[in-house]
């Protein structure tokens, strides 16, 4: 049930910072085990493949407290630490403990009330010569806030582990990131 950049978007030759590349807000497409099969044999899933293989790469070997954090990645590293001060701001409310807490909710509501200035500032930090960020945030930000769980639900999984591995992916595709940025991404955001 994963959400995906549409196969055009992902050809390599496409200029993202265009004002001509059409971002489109992401939509659910894999809903069945056809639409799986599907995703799994095209190019944009070994595209992502792909980049989960740098990303792992990059960080062999490593330790993430002797990662250095680039200047221009300290934004996205503020902003989570923004979130998890959220948190404590945001306490459990008093409930039975069978399901998620729903103070979660509120917290998301937050996250969500504050994503494109946010992603303005980290996508700004990281890249100011990109020129499409508000634009680019439409599509991306869908990524960004399913990666924190599913408000419906209160709960936490792989998928969405897997949305901000792919939040991660945009911001590289789009040129925001770049391949000097896999080991402070994984080490240090991730």
């Amino acid at each position: 049930m994963h959400k995906f950049m549409t196969s055009e978007a992902l050809e390599a030759n496409l200029n993202f910072d265009s004002p001509d590349h059409q971002y489109k807000v992401p939509q659910k497409r894999i809903t069945d085990m056809g639409h799986l099969q599907k995703f799994q044999s095209s190019a944009t899933c070994m595209d992502l493949v792909m980049f989960i293989v740098e990303c792992q790469k990059a960080v062999k070997t490593t330790k993430m407290t002797e990662t250095e954090l680039p200047e221009r990645l300290q934004p996205f590293y503020a902003y989570i630490e923004k979130l998890d001060l959220w948190l404590d701001e945001i306490p459990p409310i008093e409930q039975p403990m069978r399901f998620g807490n729903k103070a979660f909710r509120t917290w998301l509501d937050r996250v969500k009330e504050n994503v494109d200035a946010d992603m303005k500032e980290i996508m700004t930090a990281a890249n100011p010569q990109f020129s499409q960020t508000d634009r680019a945030i439409a599509e991306m930000k869908e990524y960004l806030i399913d990666s924190f769980g599913s408000y419906e639900r209160i709960d936490y999984g792989t998928g969405h582990e897997l949305n901000f591995y792919v939040f991660l992916y945009c911001l590289c595709k789009i040129n925001v990131c770049n391949v000097n940025d896999y080991k402070p991404l994984i080490n240090k955001i991730f």
